[in-house]
């Protein structure tokens, strides 16, 4: 078994010699095993042990049977205690998750208080196999089928007895007269994973004696297949994501719905903010609805807005109060903030040969049509207006329908106002009664900066 063991952590690079190691214990025998293991490896590790307070006398004679396998062993122990079921019934949660949370959040502040390396649990292939069925049963994905992997770098677990199963290290335990605690609890099957473990597993040993072996192979083919997987989703993802300038993107729905696998790489695409599967089919079964409905998660919203579906950070777009402008210097220009939009409104006076038309960003009034101080505000439904170049009015509504501008976008529009009459709808387009004219004597430039 140490060979194995020392075999497995070198293969798979669990830690470095010299490494600090905090192991989770519970007096089990699989933790009480990896303990043994790592003291005959010369590792540098110390015990952790969270008394939950679940089992009477039984929690306070495990926690005693710690203390001395510290000592037994010389290595420090960290212990501490939880009133699990009150603070269970307090959160309305379950005893098991409760247990859980309590247990990982004290063992990532130890983690980092005491500068250890990583955190080793005693988790082995039965558990994985265990975590497998509970993953199918559930529902899930193909990153449900790996089982329980031997390394997380994210959050600094290993867990080194992933290459042995339950069996193995019971006649380890028994060979090398290791002595350990039997936890009652395991005895029941009032617990899903217990169930598995006694009433599941058994019987598919029964079809398949070399069960574990079978599985170990299955988890190596099926990381494997997850990693062919994600390659292909990277694929996928270039071809129908563009970034937006926001910084989150877009989704190409016409080359999303031409892809046989469009429900899988859709979720693939928006799961990791927070989108579920449920969403996902709903998205792909309305694409071809019109635009506008919005789908939300915790954090971002998706937008299905003509031919892309555009996500966002959750925000709230707030109404701008009127916001006055005043006329800027003769000399000089005036700076106005447009905090809204992370931009600047830039105003000052020209002369007629400074007019430039190829920037939507920058634009020119007859100073002599305006009324100062203007207005900056956000638009409205029932906002009117006479577009530059044409002879009637025109909803801002419609002319956002016409330009195809999504409701995010929409949003984010401002408008400046000359007593109360729109002259500019900001970056889009200006009023044809406020342009400038061969007979303007004097000219007000407004330009857009985006540098906050």
């Amino acid at each position: 078994m140490l060979a194995r063991f020392l075999k497995y952590i070198k293969t798979e690079n669990l830690f470095q010699p010299g490494q600090h190691i905090l192991l989770a214990i519970s007096g089990g025998v699989d933790s009480v095993v990896l303990a043994e293991l790592l003291k005959s490896s010369g590792v540098d590790f110390a015990l952790a042990h969270c008394n939950f307070k679940l089992r009477g006398e039984e929690s306070e004679v495990d926690e005693n049977f710690v203390r001395n396998l510290a000592n037994k062993l010389n290595v420090k122990l960290f212990c501490t205690a939880f009133n699990t079921s009150a603070i269970a019934n307090e959160r309305k949660t379950s005893i098991q998750i409760v247990a859980r949370d309590l247990r990982y959040n004290w063992l990532e502040k130890l983690l980092e208080s005491e500068g250890f390396d990583y955190l080793a649990t005693a988790h082995h292939l039965n558990d994985s196999i265990e975590s497998l069925i509970i993953n199918l049963i559930n529902g899930c994905g193909i990153r449900g089928l790996h089982g329980i992997l031997p390394k997380n770098n994210q959050n600094n677990r290993i867990r080194p007895l992933m290459f042995t199963s339950k069996s193995e290290i019971l006649e380890f335990a028994q060979k090398e007269g290791i002595v350990f605690r039997e936890d009652s609890s395991n005895a029941t099957v009032k617990y899903t994973r217990n169930k598995i473990r006694q009433q599941i597993v058994p019987v598919l040993e029964q079809i398949n004696p070399a069960l574990t072996e079978t599985f170990a192979n299955n988890f190596r083919h099926f990381l494997e297949a997850e990693w062919l997987f994600e390659q292909a989703i990277d694929i996928y993802k270039k071809e129908l994501i563009e970034v937006t300038e926001t910084g989150f993107f877009k989704i190409n729905t016409a080359g999303l719905k031409s892809l046989p696998a469009a429900l899988t790489i859709l979720y693939e695409i928006i799961s990791p903010y927070g989108f579920n599967s449920k969403q996902a089919e709903q998205i792909l079964e309305h694409l071809d609805l019109n635009s506008g409905a919005i789908y939300e998660s915790e954090n971002y919203r998706l937008l299905r807005s003509y031919d892309f579906l555009i996500l966002q950070g959750k925000f709230e777009m707030k109404q701008v109060d009127n916001i006055f402008i005043p006329e800027p210097p003769k000399n000089g220009f005036l700076d106005f903030k447009d905090s809204s939009n992370n931009r600047i409104i830039r105003l000052s006076y020209v002369n007629i040969s400074d007019i430039q038309t190829d920037n939507s960003n920058i634009t020119f009034f007859d100073a002599g049509k305006l009324k100062f101080p203007l207005t900056l505000r956000s638009w409205q439904h029932a906002d009117v207006f006479q577009p530059f170049g044409m002879s009637g009015h025109k909803k801002l509504s419609k002319l956002f329908k016409d330009l195809k501008l999504s409701r995010f976008d929409r949003e984010k529009v401002r408008i400046i106002c000359s007593e109360g009459q729109i002259i500019w709808v900001l970056g889009i387009r200006t009023a044809e009664q406020y342009k400038v004219e061969s007979k303007s004597q004097s000219i007000i430039k407004m330009e857009l900066i985006k540098n906050l």
